[in-house]
């Protein structure tokens, strides 16, 4: 009875998305994508930057000993959203010698990023190591390109915090049509705006970079990609599903089911709240033009920038499998990385060895993996097969599987993995049915390249 449910809830999840589809077929009589809501003019403008220096000096390395890091300090101003002049604070990491080369790699942070001493994402998980020492200061010496880190958005305006903003400014766009009010169009801008203030910068004089940012800084790069291509040269969207809002809804509908927004936490922004609840608000011609204009699945066959999405296989804010519509359906440079057990976060060491990878991949010609998988059930036995097509034989390819009841969602799920063995046809595993649960699986390679170790997995598949 439980699975005929199930089923009922997901044909009602199918529905739900497709009553929206006659109004999506008529914002999309406009050109899709946020390019006219972003006046490129004043987003290159490097005389409103008003950059504070606090500090610009070469000094010994704490991430690579022995070697030297130009470590700039400071506070620019990316624009003035709906009064509010927004302040960021940055620590961009040169390495000693720079010659130039135009090519950068930019982090957005929330702001306790900067503000708290204790917050937990200064470290690693599993590897006592500084999250800002790896990802920026070590990662600008090996690859030899600047890396910047700064918060986005750096306070809490009109005393909220960033996930009630979203939620307050989704409220703003429905009220007076004007989809600047979107809580991403603000972030997105701030990250456009850094490209601008690295190119401001002596010795730094960025033409092009890759964008990286959590949650609703992975909303807000990929935004990016279809505001400013010709600048953006790539993304890694973390914490977020990639594109596609639709099939993000419906999914979450009916895995979780109605009424139900998936963080233990409760908060105003539309990732906090049930499917249902979000259907509402956007189920009329304003949200249908605010798909158009800012749902990355909208341009996905037009993206010029490369494209990773990196999501935890626990992030309690999507439904399993959420990235694959638009990971599926994208033309382009493009690439996945499931994180094993991983939460609603952007700091893992699998993060972190990706991070440097798509880096390396957009601008130094490493070449990765692609992986194509099929899977069948036989006698009780679930067989994977994994293609996969590389320039050099991977570093090891592991099946990751997780099991879960019939009557419960993924976020819970204990996964684990199996090494792939070599054979006639590319790489075989299995993993035992279990009565009375649903099998989720995905093949993880692991390569070595530019930048040291990498990984890529395949999209996550239901065995049943």
């Amino acid at each position: 009875m439980r699975t005929r449910i199930m089923g009922i809830a997901r044909q009602a999840a199918w529905l739900l998305a497709s009553l929206l589809l006659p109004g999506i077929a008529g914002a999309q009589a406009q050109p899709v994508g946020p390019s006219a809501f972003f006046d490129m003019q004043a987003v290159r403008d490097e005389s409103t930057l008003a950059p504070v220096i606090s500090r610009d000096a070469l000094v010994p390395s704490r991430a690579r000993p022995g070697k030297r890091v130009r470590v700039i300090e400071l506070r620019f101003t990316s624009q003035d959203w709906k009064g509010l002049p927004w302040t960021h604070p940055a620590r961009i990491y040169v390495p000693d010698g720079y010659q130039g080369g135009g090519n950068a790699g930019i982090i957005g942070t929330e702001r306790q990023f900067f503000d708290e001493p204790a917050w937990p994402r200064h470290t690693i998980p599993g590897t006592g190591l500084d999250t800002e020492a790896e990802y920026a200061e070590g990662t600008a010496i090996d690859l030899g390109m600047p890396v910047m880190l700064f918060s986005n958005p750096a306070e809490d305006y009109w005393g909220m915090n960033e996930s009630d903003l979203t939620g307050y400014a989704l409220k703003k766009v429905m009220e007076t049509g004007d989809l600047t009010w979107n809580g991403y169009y603000p972030i997105a801008m701030a990250y456009l705006r850094a490209i601008t203030l690295m190119h401001n910068l002596p010795g730094v004089r960025t033409e092009r970079a890759v964008l990286m940012g959590c949650s609703k800084r992975g909303f807000a790069v990929s935004i990016a990609t279809g505001a400013d291509p010709d600048r953006v040269a790539g993304v890694m969207a973390t914490c977020y599903y990639g594109g596609n809002s639709l099939y993000f809804l419906a999914r979450k509908y009916a895995e979780f089911g109605p009424g139900v927004g998936g963080p233990a936490q409760q908060r105003t922004g539309p990732g906090f709240q049930p499917a249902d609840a979000v259907l509402r608000t956007i189920n009329n011609p304003t949200g249908f033009r605010m798909l158009t204009h800012f749902d990355p699945y909208m341009w996905r066959k037009q993206m010029r920038s490369s494209f990773l999405v990196a999501l935890g296989t626990n992030d309690e804010f999507f439904a399993l499998g959420t990235p694959n519509s638009m990971l599926a359906e994208m033309s382009g440079d493009k690439a996945f990385l499931a994180v094993d057990n991983l939460p609603h976060s952007w700091v893992s060491a699998k993060h972190l060895a990706a991070w440097r990878m798509w880096l390396a991949h957009t601008f130094l010609g490493r070449k990765l993996p692609a992986i194509e998988t099929s899977g069948a059930a036989q006698g009780g036995q679930f067989t994977v097969q994994a293609r996969i097509r590389a320039a050099t034989a991977p570093v090891g390819v592991r099946l990751f599987y997780a099991y879960n009841p019939v009557s419960a969602d993924w976020r819970k799920a204990k996964w684990e993995s199996v090494p792939m063995r070599r054979d006639a046809d590319g790489y075989a595993g299995g993993v035992p049915m279990k009565d009375g649960y649903r099998l989720a699986y995905y093949v993880e390679v692991e390569d070595m390249g530019k930048g040291g170790t990498g990984y890529v997995s395949s999209l996550v598949n239901f065995a049943n």
